[in-house]
C-alpha cells in the first residue's frame, strides 16, 4: 500500500509513503490517502486497485507506479528465494542418494547391483 501526505513534502507537494505500519498509520494527519494494489504476476494482470480519500490524478498515478515497482520487485525477490531453496534441497537430495548408494555398495549389497544369482 502506498500513502499519500497532502502538502508534507519538502517542495510543499504530497508525500508518498510505501508500506507503512499500523502506527504509522495511526499517526498520519486527517485528509490522507491510500492505495492498495495488488498484482497477479502469472497472468499479468491487476487483481486488487483499492483507494481511500482524495487522491489527485497526478499523485494517483504516482502511487500506482510506486506500488506497481515495488510489487513486482518483491515478487521477484521472493521466486529467487523460492527457487534458490529449491536448488539447495535438491541439492541435499541427492547428496544423500549417492551417500545412502555409496553405504549399500560399500556394505556388499550384491543383490542391489543385480550381482547376486
Amino acid at each position: 500500500s502506498v500513502h499519500m501526505v497532502p502538502g508534507a513534502a519538502a517542495n510543499g507537494g504530497p508525500l508518498l509513503l510505501l508500506d507503512c505500519e499500523g502506527e504509522e498509520e495511526r499517526s498520519l494527519p486527517e485528509g490522507c490517502a491510500v492505495l492498495h494494489l495488488g498484482l497477479c504476476p502469472a497472468q499479468g494482470t491487476v487483481c486488487l486497485l483499492h483507494s481511500g480519500g482524495p487522491i489527485p490524478a497526478e499523485p494517483f498515478e504516482q502511487m500506482v507506479l510506486l506500488a506497481k515497482e515495488t510489487a513486482e520487485k518483491i515478487g521477484a525477490e521472493m521466486r529467487r528465494g523460492v527457487e534458490e531453496r529449491e536448488l539447495r534441497r535438491s541439492a541435499k537430495r541427492a547428496r544423500k542418494a549417492q551417500r545412502a548408494e555409496g553405504r549399500r555398495i560399500s556394505s556388499g549389497d550384491g543383490a542391489a547391483l543385480g550381482e547376486a544369482e
